[in-house]
């Protein structure tokens, strides 16, 4: 995993500042359109829960 798969699925939890969310990024770390997208973020998400994030 690297650090954009980490950043993308805390923004997809959390949302965007300016759709309602509450993070302040501009723009998503990965593209839903890359083909690495599902991998990377269903990958952080279960590192994130190993490491007692509460998702």
């Amino acid at each position: 995993m690297n650090a954009k798969g980490a950043e993308q699925a805390l923004l997809n939890y959390h949302g965007l500042a300016r759709t309602g969310g509450s993070l302040e990024n501009i723009r998503n770390s990965i593209s839903p359109n890359n083909p690495i997208y599902n991998a990377e973020v269903a990958r952080a998400l279960q590192l994130l829960r190993q490491a007692g994030y509460k998702l």
